[in-house]
């Protein structure tokens, strides 16, 4: 019995490391539920998932994981500023940060499915689980689409 455990534990080894070695691993990112591209194409941004986000180098051939606590439905870039993206955590705290690592702001929201921003990095709009559209954050947040079921805009018929 000894033996047949100690070849079981040998092939789970021989197996993990032959996963490892073909770059098949448990560190793998998962399906990616969205993806974004900075304007000048350098940068990826993507939401896995498995709540990884990455942030791809394809000039340098490089990813880097930015979280393992993300919004799967949460990257993406800022138009208008090639280093610039915007993601949220688990906690609901929206991070807008530089490829570089910057954090340049960080606030407070509800669960996003879907989120951008303007260059100014002011102008904000986020969508909810009930596919309401919303601008800004804290206290400036107004609702700007309320009909879940519908197309309609607030205001419109």
């Amino acid at each position: 019995m000894v033996i047949t455990t100690n070849r079981k534990v040998l092939w789970v080894l021989v197996a993990l490391v032959a996963s490892l070695a073909t770059g098949c691993s448990l560190l793998q990112p998962g399906p990616a539920q969205v993806v974004s591209v900075s304007d000048d194409g350098r940068y990826v941004v993507s939401s896995h998932d498995n709540r990884r986000l990455i942030l791809w180098d394809t000039e340098e051939r490089q990813r880097s994981v930015i979280s393992r606590n993300a919004n799967i439905y949460s990257a993406h870039f800022v138009s208008g500023r090639d280093d610039t993206f915007l993601w949220q955590d688990l906690d609901d705290v929206v991070h807008v940060q530089t490829v570089d690592g910057e954090v340049l702001e960080s606030f407070e929201h509800f669960p996003t499915y879907g989120h951008v921003m303007g260059s100014d990095l002011e102008t904000y709009f986020a969508s909810d689980a009930g596919f309401r559209l919303f601008k800004g954050w804290g206290e400036d947040k107004a609702a700007l689409k309320t009909d879940s079921t519908g197309g309609k805009f607030r205001g419109t018929l």
